[in-house]
C-alpha cells in the first residue's frame, strides 16, 4: 500500500470522527436545553452525556489515536527505518576498502619519539 492510500484512510477516519463530535455536540446541546425546560432530563443529559462520551473518546483514539503517543503504524514504520539504518551502519564499519586502495604510507606516519629521561637514582639504592 502506498502512502497516498494510507493517506486516504486516515483522513477518512478523521472524517468520521469530525462527524460523530458534530452530532455529539449538536444532541448535547438540545438536551441541555430541554433540562431547562423540563428538570427531570438533567440526570437524562448527564447519563448520556458521560457514555456516548467514553465512545467519542474511543473513536478519537481510533483516528487521531492516544494523546500524546504516536499511532501503531507510525510507530513500526520508524522502528524498521532504525533498524535498517543500524544494519547499514554496521555493514559499512566491516567493509574496508582494498589495500590497494589505501595509500599505506599516509597511515605510517609516525610522530618524533618522546625524549628519554634521565633516572633520578643510582642502581646501587635499589635492594
Amino acid at each position: 500500500m502506498n502512502y497516498y492510500d494510507k493517506a486516504k484512510k486516515k483522513v477518512a477516519k478523521k472524517k468520521k470522527f469530525n462527524k460523530h463530535l458534530q452530532s455529539y455536540l449538536s444532541t448535547m446541546a438540545m438536551l441541555f436545553m430541554m433540562s431547562f425546560v423540563m428538570p427531570p432530563m438533567r440526570r437524562v443529559l448527564g447519563i448520556v452525556a458521560f457514555f456516548w462520551g467514553i465512545g467519542l473518546f474511543a473513536h478519537y483514539v481510533e483516528a487521531h489515536g492516544f494523546p500524546g503517543m504516536e499511532a501503531e503504524d507510525e510507530w513500526e514504520e520508524k522502528e524498521i527505518e532504525k533498524e535498517v539504518r543500524r544494519m547499514q551502519r554496521k555493514d559499512r564499519k566491516w567493509n574496508t576498502p582494498l589495500d590497494d586502495e589505501l595509500d599505506i604510507d599516509e597511515h605510517l606516519d609516525l610522530d618524533q619519539p618522546p625524549p628519554v629521561r634521565r633516572k633520578n637514582y643510582r642502581d646501587e639504592d635499589l635492594v
